[in-house]
């Protein structure tokens, strides 16, 4: 075989090779293109919310029913209740669970956040057993130094006894009890409140006074939202402590604008000095579970209450007469 021969049958093998690998390349577009369009465009609503594209049309019709976007009118409606207390600085963050749609009226504002801090304690708590550092049925003795007479009644029966994890932690939620906060500060370390309060959603600009967070509406409303979506804690331990909280003994306020069968899971707070009123919590609307959470500075505990209750009712009403 001359050379001449060997170079053309060199070079028609080289164009078939190109060919092929061409051929192939344009065939592994294709497929690829396929691919993506059918998982895009696959059904009609492709480029929808998984949760409604995927339903038929009598399910997306009832949903559909309870989808809210537009609160404006009930900003416009708080607005108007709130004009006779004049004495009070309010701050209101209200979310819709459902949609995601918000609104809120200097919800940026800090305020100190008192027992509202007791929350992320028990979540970092509760992630030391899921990490299997502790367990719940391990009982801590209630010391001297634990005793405060600030919030709950566990004060009263003094020091020198033991209780179990659990049991602290259902002071701590359901009477918010300073006593019981106090024996659990005590076993988690530091890092792992900083951790939880982190991780649920308080971001790293939070202001810190002293001993103190300062947080806005706004940035607590993600430590509800944490517990509804199990973000943080294991389900089971995200519905212990939205549990408790629903248990809770402080009745007015927020859950007393709310009917009793709804379930409102809260955590109030309350400074005396600077007169803060804090309650944040979840109300439990059949179909359109909602954030509600005012911080107030100003005025008497019994005008506080009022307030927060009077507008809790007002977003109920609007809530549950949307149309």
């Amino acid at each position: 075989m001359n050379l001449f021969l060997k170079n053309k049958i060199r070079f028609l093998v080289w164009v078939s090779w190109m060919l092929n690998g061409v051929l192939l390349a344009i065939i592994i577009s294709h497929l690829w293109e396929s691919g993506v369009r059918s998982s895009i465009v696959q059904g009609k609503f492709g480029l929808l919310f998984p949760g409604i594209a995927q339903i038929e049309y009598e399910e997306f019709a009832q949903q559909q029913k309870y989808t809210k976007i537009n609160y404006q009118p009930l900003r416009e409606l708080i607005l108007l209740n709130i004009k006779e207390y004049n004495d009070i600085f309010v701050s209101i963050y209200f979310e819709d669970l459902y949609s995601g749609s918000w609104i809120g009226l200097n919800e940026r504002e800090k305020f100190k956040l008192a027992s509202l801090l007791k929350v992320p304690l028990v979540a970092a708590v509760l992630k030391m057993e899921e990490n299997d550092y502790i367990s719940l049925s391990r009982k801590v003795f209630i010391e001297s130094r634990d005793l405060n007479d600030k919030s709950g009644s566990l004060y009263l029966k003094g020091s020198g006894y033991e209780l179990t994890i659990r049991q602290l932690i259902e002071y701590t939620l359901i009477e918010s009890d300073n006593t019981a906060a106090s024996a659990l500060e005590r076993i988690v370390p530091r890092h792992y409140i900083f951790d939880a309060i982190v991780a649920m959603g308080i971001p790293l600009t939070a202001n810190v006074e002293g001993n103190f967070l300062h947080v806005s509406a706004r940035d607590y409303s993600n430590i509800l939202r944490s517990l509804y979506f199990s973000s943080y804690l294991r389900r089971r331990n995200s519905q212990l402590i939205l549990d408790l909280l629903a248990k809770t003994i402080y009745k007015e306020g927020l859950p007393a604008g709310v009917p009793a069968p709804l379930i409102v899971a809260h955590k109030m707070g309350y400074w005396t000095e600077g007169s803060y009123y804090l309650d944040c919590g979840i109300v439990y609307v059949p179909h359109v579970p909602y954030i509600f959470c005012m911080m107030l500075k100003g005025g008497t505990m019994q005008s506080q209450q009022k307030l927060i209750s009077n507008i809790s009712y007002i977003v109920y009403q609007f809530i549950s007469n949307y149309e």
